[in-house]
């Protein structure tokens, strides 16, 4: 059980390299088997691993847009909430 904790407070975040996405989940490699992070994007579906680079989808601003309230939502979350309660403009979640 410590293990599984000390492994969940580990995940990291970067920016995705195809959809500008801040929130890219970077989870510690799954053994020293596999000594490679896996990182995954949950709005264009980038994923990288000890397999290699799954680029993300090139999507429209719409697109982007549409999986973002969709991220938004898995999350118990909505713009409005965001906007009002957090002060974060959607922008605030994409470098591009």
């Amino acid at each position: 059980m410590d293990q599984n904790k000390n492994n969940h407070s580990s995940v990291a975040y970067r920016t995705c390299e195809f959809c500008g996405f801040r929130l890219v989940r970077v989870e510690p490699a799954p053994n020293e088997l596999h000594p490679v992070t896996i990182e995954t994007c949950s709005i264009c579906g980038m994923q990288r691993d000890e397999k290699g680079l799954l680029p993300g989808r090139n999507l429209t601003l719409s697109e982007r847009l549409v999986a973002f309230e969709e991220w938004l939502a898995a999350h118990g979350l909505s713009r409005e909430l965001i906007e009002n309660r957090y002060f974060l403009r959607t922008e605030s979640f994409f470098i591009n």
